[in-house]
């Protein structure tokens, strides 16, 4: 959240942070916000969990029914995170309401926000800042922060609310996720010396993660082409939220990231075995994993096609062109 603005955003409320706030006698932490928007969904959730959260008068409730439809890109994050009717409608209120701040102490649910350009943050960020308003003093934060486990349904790995603990202790002078991130500077290449390099550079592993972020995507608006780095560098971008809101810690993300390059490696080296272009090793790949049976052909044939139909994404009537040369029916696809 940025702090140098101060005009309060307008949030949007899953139930997670309703209901866990609550648990930990720190609803008040919202009360700065104007009025908190809470979907009809949640509304009912809360409803059934704690009910207490809607009768209380510290913080201005709004119940709202989304207005608009379903936009195809939640409808698409929906079925493939498999996001919770309550989720689902935070995100579509979120949207209909852009630019809003998203409270969801869902992964998925943050996933998806990411992918749809929602900012969104969690209990934790909340607690985290109420230092940086003076809600609270370090002190009283980090008592919260030790009895939540007894006091909280919120589900927290250990080491993660250690990192937390420590970060309150401490009070960093690198902020990260809910504070300003500083901008950071010597983007790393992403090749086979990235892991290597990583390993050897100086500064905190919390840089580190942002650098390899920023240098995936980098890679990917180079090769913009390659569906392959498209998906790499939303994954990359998943990690760095669930990083920022504390849903993995610093050792957990810098793995993940190397982890995607490593990969990204090992399939550059396959798909120059096979020959293979971006497209072609995409679609391939896809095929392989899903057992669809003679992949190498298949993603050849899907390949042509895409090269036929070269307005597919701006047409109907071109993408079941696409799917037609391709021989899939576009009534089943």
């Amino acid at each position: 959240m940025d702090e140098t603005d101060q005009r309060p955003p307008l949030v949007v409320c899953d139930a997670g942070p309703l209901i866990h706030l609550d648990e930990l006698g720190c609803l008040d932490l919202l009360a700065d916000f104007p009025v908190v928007l809470v979907p009809e969904e949640v509304w009912r959730e809360v409803q059934r969990h704690r009910p207490s959260v809607l009768w209380q008068s510290v913080v201005t409730l709004r119940q709202l029914t989304p207005t608009q439809p379903v936009p195809p890109a939640l409808a698409a994050m929906t079925r493939l995170l498999s996001l919770h009717a309550g989720e689902m409608e935070a995100l579509r209120v979120a949207l209909e309401h852009d630019p809003a701040l998203l409270l969801t102490d869902d992964t998925a649910a943050r996933v998806a926000a990411c992918n749809l350009s929602i900012r969104a943050h969690g209990t934790l960020g909340i607690l985290l800042r109420a230092i940086r308003r003076g809600q609270r003093s370090k002190d009283e934060l980090i008592e919260v922060l030790r009895e939540l486990p007894q006091k909280s349904t919120l589900h927290l790995k250990r080491s993660l609310l250690d990192d937390v603990i420590r970060e309150a202790e401490r009070l960093v002078q690198e902020q990260i996720g809910i504070y300003e991130v500083r901008r950071v500077d010597g983007l790393v290449e992403i090749n086979a010396e990235t892991i290597e390099l990583i390993k050897q550079r100086q500064g905190g592993d919390a840089t580190k993660v942002i650098n390899l972020v920023k240098g995936i995507e980098r890679k990917a608006e180079e090769e913009s082409e390659d569906p392959y780095l498209i998906a790499m560098a939303e994954r990359a971008r998943a990690v760095q939220d669930a990083f920022e809101s504390r849903q993995l810690d610093t050792a957990e993300a810098l793995a993940a990231l190397l982890g995607e390059v490593e990969s990204n490696e090992t399939r550059k080296q396959e798909q120059a075995e096979q020959s293979f272009d971006g497209l072609t090793y995409f679609v391939y790949r896809t095929l392989l994993d899903a057992g669809i049976g003679n992949p190498e052909a298949v993603s050849r044939k899907i390949r042509l096609a895409f090269g036929e139909c070269s307005n597919w994404k701006r047409s109907e009537n071109a993408l079941r062109e696409l799917l037609r040369v391709a021989g899939i029916d576009p009534l089943q696809a």
